[in-house]
């Protein structure tokens, strides 16, 4: 689970970053890199943003490898077994 979690984490975290990366089509006008029929900070990307980048991110960013690192320090002394490598 562990290997499973650090092999997809970072591409999960690229995506959840993907939605604020804007460019920059016309003077004052953003456009979402990775979709451009999405206009930056408009309705639906704010709401997107808001409702599930921030949250996300949070989750997935900070929470979710806190949570292994706790796991992993609270089972140090048994990352050597068997059972626990499985």
């Amino acid at each position: 689970i562990i290997i499973l979690f650090f092999l997809t984490h970072p591409n999960l975290v690229e995506v959840m970053f993907a939605l604020f990366a804007c460019t920059e089509i016309e003077p004052d006008e953003y456009w979402v890199t990775d979709f451009m029929d999405i206009q930056c900070w408009e309705d639906d990307h704010l709401l997107y943003s808001q409702i599930v980048g921030i949250p996300s991110i949070i989750v997935w960013v900070i929470l979710a490898p806190m949570i292994v690192l706790i796991f992993l320090v609270k089972n140090r002394k048994h990352t050597d077994e068997i059972g626990f490598k499985k």
